[in-house]
């Protein structure tokens, strides 16, 4: 069993399509397909964006599927200037923007047929959206990549001795400076027509930039991402305990 957990169902849609025999149920607000991917059981958490989120999701998996992995995957921005969109990274470690703590990540994996780098993964509770918060970011902690989710994954199952894997798709490179995205969305994690609405009549010179990251960075991050999470789960399969 591999347990894989994902903010939201957009992240995934793609490699959903790839699980066969299928159940979809509905746990503590979270929506869980449980199937097989290729001979092996997979069960997929829509945990919703954010660490407690990702933590309540984690804490299921292991509890109620006792997986040999739980992988965590979804977007994330760079923070090393050599990554563009839709690259993967393989997190090593995960550092808290919070609680400045780390934890070892499972990154000891066999050759995977696709291009993909590994480093640390910074996670923390917000959007960075800024150039230079993010390049600051890199400076202090050494960070390829940044999320929302994989601290409160690793966090949550650190006693359970589960191996955490985070997988990450770039969907803003360094240079693109986002909107502030955390003042168009809502409590569901959904972008809100209304914020949206007045975000953009105050800064209307932001509307651009998430035009193209909505309908041309996150299509591609996610064709990438979804493509390598069909090659990379086979390869887990495989692994032994």
């Amino acid at each position: 069993m591999i347990a894989i957990i994902s903010a939201t169902k957009q992240e995934v849609e793609i490699f959903l399509r790839e699980i066969v025999s299928s159940e979809i149920k509905s746990i503590d607000g979270m929506e869980i397909v449980e199937g097989i991917f290729l001979n092996e059981r997979v069960s997929l958490i829509i945990s919703g964006v954010g660490i407690k989120k990702a933590k309540n999701a984690a804490t299921l998996a292991a509890t109620k599927y006792k997986p040999k992995f739980i992988l965590t995957t979804g977007f994330s921005g760079a923070l090393d200037k050599s990554l563009s969109v839709g690259d993967i990274v393989i997190g090593e470690q995960v550092v808290s923007l919070k609680e400045d703590k780390t934890i070892k990540l499972f990154s000891d994996l066999p050759h995977i047929s696709f291009d993909y780098k590994k480093g640390k993964i910074l996670s923390g509770n917000r959007f960075i959206s800024n150039r230079k918060e993010k390049e600051e970011l890199h400076r202090q902690t050494g960070a390829m990549s940044v999320d929302m989710e994989t601290w409160g994954v690793a966090s949550a199952i650190s006693s359970y001795g589960i191996k955490t894997i985070s997988v990450r798709t770039i969907s803003d490179s360094l240079s693109y400076s986002l909107p502030r995205m955390g003042k168009l969305f809502n409590e569901n994690s959904d972008i809100s027509l209304k914020k949206s609405l007045n975000y953009f009549f105050r800064n209307p010179e932001h509307f651009p930039a998430f035009l193209r990251f909505k309908y041309i960075n996150l299509r591609k991050a996610k064709i990438r991402l979804n493509h390598f999470l069909t090659v990379f789960i086979s390869v887990l399969a495989g692994i032994d305990n």
